[in-house]
C-alpha cells in the first residue's frame, strides 16, 4: 500500500485530507509539524509528503530543505492557505526549493487527488 505522510499543524484538514487519501487506498501518515515529520520519515519511508507552508517549530520550507536533503527524491506537495500575495510567494518559494507541486488552499478533491495520482505515477 503506498504510504503518503501528511505534515500540517491544522488537525480538523489533517482529517479531512486523511480521508481523501485513504479513499485513494493510501496509508496515511499524519504529523503536525517539520520535526515530528523528520522523526516519523525516517522509520515510516513515505512514498509522498504532503506538507503545509506555515506551521510552528519546523515550517515547510525549512521541511522541504530538510526532506529534500534526507530523502532526496520522495515527491513532494506543498499545501498552503488563503489567497493573499504571501501565500502565493510561499509556494513560489516552495517550489524553488523542492515541492514537485503546490496547491492553494482552499483546493478541490479533484485537484488533490490528480496531484497526488501524478507524482505516484497513477495517472
Amino acid at each position: 500500500m503506498t504510504k503518503v505522510m501528511l505534515i500540517d499543524d491544522n488537525g480538523a484538514l489533517r482529517l479531512i485530507l486523511s480521508d481523501m487519501l485513504e479513499e485513494m487506498d493510501c496509508s496515511v501518515i499524519e504529523a503536525k509539524d517539520g520535526v515530528e515529520a523528520m522523526r516519523l520519515a525516517a522509520r515510516k519511508k513515505p512514498d509522498l509528503i504532503v506538507t503545509d507552508i506555515m506551521m510552528p517549530n519546523m515550517d515547510g520550507i525549512q521541511t522541504i530543505n530538510e526532506l529534500r536533503r534526507c530523502y532526496g527524491g520522495i515527491p513532494i506537495i506543498a499545501i498552503s492557505g488563503g489567497q493573499s500575495d504571501d501565500d502565493s510567494k510561499s509556494l513560489a518559494h516552495a517550489k524553488a526549493e523542492g515541492a514537485d507541486k503546490v496547491l492553494q488552499k482552499p483546493f478541490s478533491f479533484s485537484d488533490f487527488e490528480s496531484s497526488v495520482r501524478t507524482l505516484l505515477g497513477d495517472t
